[in-house]
Formats: C-alpha cells, sequence, structure tokens
C-alpha cells in the first residue's frame, strides 16, 4: 500500500486496513474471554518515513525523524 506518511487521511487509511484484517481474530479471542492487544512492526529501508508514519498514526512527534 502506497502512502504519504505526511497525510493523516491516508495514515488513517493503512491504520483502518491492518485493523479489518485481524478484526476476525480479535472477535474469536473476545468471544473466548480473551483480551488481545493487536501490535504491529513498521518495517522499511532507511530514510522511507518510517518514523512519519508513527508520528502521524500517534498524533503526536514520539519517534525521532531525520536524515541519519
Amino acid at each position: 500500500m502506497a502512502i504519504n506518511a505526511q497525510n493523516s487521511k491516508e495514515v488513517n487509511r493503512a491504520c483502518d486496513t491492518v485493523v479489518s484484517l485481524v478484526s476476525d481474530k480479535v472477535l474469536a479471542k473476545k468471544e473466548k474471554g480473551v483480551n488481545m492487544t493487536v501490535r504491529a512492526m513498521i518495517v522499511g529501508i532507511p530514510n522511507s518515513g518510517k518514523s512519519t508514519f508513527s508520528n502521524t498514526a500517534a498524533g503526536i512527534s514520539r519517534a525521532k525523524t531525520g536524515d541519519k
């Protein structure tokens, strides 16, 4: 999925896609009485916008961004 990590609408669309992909599994666990936290890993080549994506998704600047 190609997105612009600085555009919050596109980041929300990506997050919604992840939620829809795991919703069946979460629902099945919930029916068994297990609370499940979904965790995801953001992986990519250097300087490709991973920190920008996570900052935009979180709504605050937690991850440092910059060319290193």
